[in-house]
């Protein structure tokens, strides 16, 4: 995020790129290791077992995964991000990395899709390795492809002149995944977590990277090794991946288990997906953001409205799209269906004879019997009614809120800083532009 949205100047030397790197290398590591798991009760169970288990892991994925990413997409369209409108079947597909790797520029708003399709063929491709081949071929097919992505970059840089990003070629982060991968499997066969002989080899490969990328960063490439410099970052993270299972303690640990570190663990996904898409949002909504008065120190306040945006749009795509998938659209039709046949039920009792009334109401009283649930949400929606809250729609809270919290912030930033803005004739740059 601070990447893609902070200026130049503002970030140094230091390769903010490496949580990304961490993740596919986090992903390597966790796929493997359940797909290791459903093997070995596979084998156990016997019977056509990896077709299914190929099916169920599919689907845990898709909902998981697809569902989120397709919304983001969607959200882009709507937002008329200029690539995805273009070619929206290479993001649809996900095949986009590719479409990108031969565009000199990365897209607007939706640069980091080719990371999610990079995911999405690793976990179309990746079960069959698992479940195909013999446990003996395991270690060497997970070394292979390690260094198939080192020689991927390798033949990119020398012969295909016309890949611009060869980092967005799925070959070329094949190492990720492998050194994730040779982890699982080495705990599956009995390594120790938290090995020491790991961790000394992790924190040699990470100077190792910090070396390479400084030195690509300043123009004085290393031959050969800088071929080697995510393969070296994956190792890095393989060694932090292991540490972890252990846990942590002091302070390092206190920090990794507050509140606030985990709320936003929960949302790392939802960030990832819309942090690009939030800035052409605020171009619509708030396009005072960029204000010449907002160069230089200011640039902060630009920065943390997209902070406290993402947030809340992560937030609603962790609780309606990731937190149990379409779970929340069953209860609120249950919810729905409820109140319809209420309301009938009331109207019923005001308009009925007396004794169509009393049918009524035994009726209704059955009903609550049998969903107590609803009893205390009737209490909790009539008490909210009753002080004036129409925020107790749960679907429209947020809506509500963020509506709320952009009229607040116009009616601040034009009473605090109207004179200068009163000095400046300015045409907004629109629609926006955006690594």
């Amino acid at each position: 995020m601070w990447l893609h949205w902070s200026p130049p100047e503002w970030r140094g030397l230091f390769p903010f790129e490496i949580g990304l790197y961490f993740f596919l290398t986090l992903t390597g590591f966790l796929i493997t290791r359940i797909l290791l798991r459903e093997r070995a009760a596979g084998e156990v169970a016997g019977g056509r077992w990896r077709v299914k288990a190929y099916r169920e892991f599919q689907k845990r994925r898709m909902l998981r995964i697809l569902i989120p990413c397709y919304a983001g997409m969607i959200f882009a369209v709507i937002l008329q991000a200029p690539d995805i409108q273009a070619h929206w079947y290479a993001y649809f597909g996900h095949w986009a990395n590719f479409h990108m790797a031969f565009h000199e520029n990365w897209p607007s708003g939706t640069a980091h899709y080719w990371t999610l399709a990079i995911q999405m063929q690793f976990y179309l491709v990746w079960p069959w390795v698992i479940f195909l081949l013999p446990q003996r071929w395991l270690l060497g097919a997970f070394v292979f492809c390690t260094l198939l992505a080192a020689v991927c970059r390798f033949l990119a840089s020398r012969f295909f002149p016309e890949i611009h990003h060869s980092e967005a070629i799925t070959f070329t982060a094949l190492d990720y995944f492998g050194i994730g991968a040779i982890l699982a499997l080495a705990i599956s066969r009995g390594m120790p977590v938290g090995d020491k002989r790991l961790a000394i080899m992790a924190k040699i490969a990470f100077l190792g990277y910090l070396i390479l990328s400084i030195s690509n960063k300043i123009d004085h490439t290393i031959p050969v090794f800088s071929y080697l410099q995510q393969t070296f970052v994956s190792v890095a993270f393989a060694g932090l991946i292991s540490s972890t299972l252990v846990g942590f303690t002091g302070i390092l640990g206190k920090i990794l288990d507050h509140p606030v570190a985990q709320h936003i663990g929960r949302l790392s996904f939802g960030l990832y997906l819309f942090h690009n898409l939030v800035p052409l949002l605020l171009g619509y909504l708030l396009p005072w953001l960029w204000h010449p008065f907002f160069t230089g120190p200011w640039q902060a306040l630009r920065l943390l409205a997209f902070a406290l945006s993402s947030w809340g749009v992560a937030h609603v795509c962790w609780k309606y799209l990731e937190n149990g998938s379409f779970d929340w659209l069953k209860r609120k039709f249950s919810a729905l269906r409820f109140w319809i046949y209420f309301g009938s039920q009331v109207k019923k009792i005001a308009h009925s004879p007396m004794k169509e009334s009393a049918r009524c109401v035994i009726c209704l009283e059955a009903r609550l019997r049998d969903e107590p649930t609803v009893v205390k949400r009737l209490r909790c929606r009539l008490l909210a009614i009753s002080r004036g809250g129409f925020c107790c729609i749960d679907g429209l809270r947020w809506v509500v809120r963020f509506i709320h919290w952009v009229l607040a912030i116009h009616i601040v930033i034009f009473f605090v800083f109207f004179e200068k803005f009163a000095m400046v004739e300015v045409e907004f740059p629109f629609p926006l532009t955006l690594r």
